[in-house]
């Protein structure tokens, strides 16, 4: 179960700015291909990302060859040897990486290196036999639960990543992402939850040595300490576990979907007074002088 391919997205003006960006970031090499890999579990849009991103580079003038790893998949017996159901199975023996290497690394036939792109997506694309394979990487970042709605629309199984014929993927996907951090590691993660309205998260921003990104964890309430709001209560989508993040300033920014009044009733303060500011002009609006 590694394919992405359904419904193509809606490659509207979000979608198409989030791609461009990614297309500045390919870097070129003198002497060889540059070598890009498109990251995420099974479900995020992938497949349908690596081609839009391919199909951006070649109008930009780059020779571009496009790979993925669900054709370099192990034998049978390789791939089940832990059990049919088994999460690590999964995770550790999908795929023939020598050949998928070979593949990777092979320099065409007839191309010049300087200005040829080598465009590949999968699963597990930042495990560590392939990690210096690659001179850039994205990853797309996507809830369980909605990755498998996904796949349950384009191939009739379970919606629900917990149901027992998705655990080996699942479990096997949370194994992969809790040994390997792959957003972490990721030049570049774009949250590709809304097919055609994606968002990319800075890698600049990221990279700050004070800055750390929970990716796929839900802030589910707040923490009280002494009267006073200690931290966060979270939860992760993905890894499906709770940690509280102690901090000595809470920020939301959930604007209108803000949980915070509630949060805030729970623990017994009054309400919390609310101010409505009529736009009249968007000129005003755009401006900031409103």
């Amino acid at each position: 179960m590694t394919s992405d391919r359904g419904e193509p997205p809606a490659r509207g003006a979000q979608r198409v700015a989030v791609l461009e960006r990614v297309a500045d970031a390919v870097p070129r090499l003198p002497g060889r291909r540059v070598r890009v890999a498109v990251d995420g579990i099974d479900g995020a849009g992938k497949t349908w990302f690596a081609d839009d991103v391919a199909r951006l580079l070649t109008r930009r003038g780059y020779a571009v060859q496009r790979l993925s790893i669900d054709d370099f998949l192990a034998p049978t017996v390789v791939r089940y040897a832990r059990g049919r159901r088994s999460p690590e199975g999964y995770w550790l023996d999908s795929h023939d990486l020598p050949r998928f290497v070979r593949a990777v690394t092979a320099e065409p036939a007839g191309v010049p290196g300087e200005g040829a792109v080598l465009v590949a997506d999968g699963i597990f694309l930042h495990r560590g036999e392939l990690q210096d394979l690659w001179d850039l990487t994205i990853f797309l970042d996507v809830p369980f639960p909605v990755a498998f709605d996904r796949l349950s629309r384009r191939d009739g199984r379970p919606a629900d990543p917990e149901a027992r014929e998705n655990l080996r993927y699942t479990e096997g996907q949370r194994l992969y992402l809790a040994e390997r951090d792959p957003a972490k590691r990721a030049n570049l993660v774009v949250d590709n939850t809304d097919f055609s309205n994606p968002t990319l998260i800075r890698r600049r921003v990221a990279g700050l040595p004070n800055v750390e990104l929970r990716l796929a964890r839900e802030a589910t309430g707040l923490v009280l300490d002494g009267g006073r709001v200690a931290g966060v209560r979270t939860f992760g989508r993905q890894q499906r576990d709770e940690v509280t993040l102690d901090a000595d300033l809470v920020l939301d920014a959930g604007g209108r979907g803000s949980r915070t009044p509630a949060w805030l009733a729970e623990l017994g303060y009054p309400a919390v007074p609310q101010t409505e500011v009529i736009v009249t002009r968007v000129r005003d609006l755009l401006t900031n002088r409103i």
